[in-house]
């Protein structure tokens, strides 16, 4: 995948969290700041990176480096994120 949809699939990931509310912020090609809204609970920032496994295929990992879900599903990722980040928002 080139260094060009890279950045913008984090681009999509950081919108679609915006979407649901969140803070988000994409730092570098394949980093996104993720926070509750107006950084309710500032601790409950999160890092989400995009990787490649073994075989090539794109996830979104966590900052412990544990993966979200396959970068292909962004609306996926961003519930996911939305439930960790912020859960007392998530109904």
């Amino acid at each position: 995948m080139a260094k060009e949809e890279v950045h913008r699939l984090m681009y999509r990931l950081a919108d679609a969290c915006r979407q649901r509310g969140l803070d988000a912020l994409q730092l570098a090609p394949t980093r996104v700041r993720v926070s509750p809204p107006e950084a309710a609970h500032p601790e409950m920032t999160e890092i989400i990176t995009l990787k490649a496994d073994e075989d090539g295929r794109l996830f979104f990992h966590w900052s412990w480096d544990e993966k979200i879900c396959p970068a292909d599903d962004l609306e996926w990722a961003a519930h996911v994120i939305k439930n960790v980040v912020a859960p007392e928002a998530t109904t």
